[in-house]
């Protein structure tokens, strides 16, 4: 893979119909309502759906009334977000662009990084960079809504191995610690038809008081941290790391 490794269109599309199976489409409108409501949205607000993938959740937002930027990298993925838009009738701009590079001044009352979409810049650095396009791009009081599985979450259920059917798939995955925990080594193994498909990729994963000191040095106020979509605390029973954090 080259330097930005996410920029490679076949990865994604090779490893698609896993990440973005028919339970995760499902449970897209049960993650947007609540975090709705976490972070007290209303229809007609702007929001950034940042790493917005296939729009499973651009859709839902703009069913719920709200103005939807949705902004990716990876070009097949958007194509599917727009061809679901168009079926939907829904009002949605998505753009194919790198996030590093998207800033727009006080546009939006929210903006959405969900399903583990941090941490993939080879420079460290560039997270900063990111929260702050964020940052700059929310209006005032505006918040910026994170969902990723924290290093505790990961801690506690921490699986180096396993593997599943799904369709005509068996599909192997294996796990590593990097680098004290700091980082996350993900190997997918794909077998269909007597082929195998294999990746490796890593990202950077986060503490909540990690997670907490970027989003404070970006300039954020007020970050609230929580252990699920139904907002509960964010503590020892804890299934994710949800955290919003308001300008």
């Amino acid at each position: 893979m080259n330097k930005k490794w996410y920029y490679d269109d076949e990865f994604w599309i090779t490893y698609g119909p896993v990440m973005f199976d028919r339970e995760r489409n499902r449970s897209a409108s049960y993650e947007i309502d609540n975090l709705i409501m976490l972070a007290d949205l209303k229809p007609g607000d702007a929001v950034l759906d940042s790493c917005c993938g296939q729009g499973r959740h651009s859709c839902i937002l703009a069913d719920r009334g709200m103005k939807v930027t949705g902004v990716d990298i990876t070009r097949p993925y958007l194509k599917t977000a727009e061809e679901k838009r168009d079926q939907l009738n829904l009002d949605i701009e998505f753009l194919h662009q790198d996030i590093l590079d998207f800033r727009r001044e006080s546009a939006y009352r929210a903006a959405f990084n969900l399903y583990n979409s941090l941490g993939y810049f080879e420079d460290p650095d560039d997270d900063m960079i990111y929260f702050k396009n964020v940052y700059d791009s929310l209006m005032e009081g505006g918040k910026f809504i994170i969902e990723c599985t924290g290093k505790e979450v990961l801690a506690k259920d921490f699986r180096d191995c396993f593997w599943y059917e799904y369709d005509d798939f068996k599909i192997m995955v294996e796990y590593a610690i990097n680098l004290n925990w700091t980082e996350l080594e993900t190997r997918w193994i794909f077998l269909k038809d007597g082929n195998e498909t294999d990746a490796t990729f890593r990202h950077r994963i986060f503490s909540a008081m990690e997670l907490a000191g970027l989003l404070s040095g970006a300039g954020f106020k007020t970050i609230e941290f929580f252990g699920d979509y139904d907002g509960i605390p964010y503590d020892q029973n804890a299934q994710r790391l949800i955290a919003i954090a308001e300008k």
